[in-house]
């Protein structure tokens, strides 16, 4: 029943899952570094202002693909947390409900819906989206590596920060 249930889902599910999982949206997020770079390596030199002019309108429509490709993003993961609980929604409350009456508690039946509810709330955070852009880190740190090593370091050195703190955060918070 459960490798059923799961293999429904994946069916079911497949399209919103490529769509949360996009390549462009990830390769979109070196705009701003080329950008730069061209005004550098090719605006400054020359003192060319309808260079500057075209490399900004495409940078602003590459944004605006972006937040497009965002939203669409964000949609997708809200119809697979409302497909995902429409589909589990029968099955927990007819769990709850039987483990109500067993048990002799309405807390315990309660604390399967509350479960369900965590996982909706989950899907529609940013929770999935990070771990699914997760693989993209050392790619975008070697890119940036490639680009100038400068940029590189400064990302290392600010993802070690960022690790820092998170550990600092997660220790002090125990």
């Amino acid at each position: 029943m459960d490798r059923e249930l799961a293999r429904r889902f994946l069916e079911r599910y497949r399209r919103y899952v490529w769509v949360v999982a996009s390549i462009v949206v990830n390769l979109l997020v070196f705009a701003g570094s080329v950008y730069m770079l061209l005004v550098y390596d090719s605006v400054l030199p020359s003192r060319s202002e309808p260079t500057l002019y075209g490399l900004f309108a495409m940078l602003v429509l590459i944004y605006l693909l972006q937040g497009a490709l965002q939203t669409i993003r964000s949609e997708a993961l809200l119809s697979l947390a409302n497909g995902v609980h429409r589909d589990l929604l029968e099955p927990v409350h007819h769990a709850a409900v039987t483990r109500s009456l067993h048990a002799q508690r309405e807390s315990e039946g309660l604390q399967l819906t509350r479960d369900l509810d965590q996982v909706h709330t989950y899907l529609t955070s940013t929770g999935p989206v990070a771990i699914i852009d997760l693989p993209w880190a050392v790619l975008f740190l070697a890119v940036l590596a490639a680009l100038h090593w400068s940029l590189g370091l400064t990302r290392l050195v600010g993802t070690g920060i960022l690790a820092g703190l998170a550990w600092w955060t997660r220790v002090r918070t125990h």
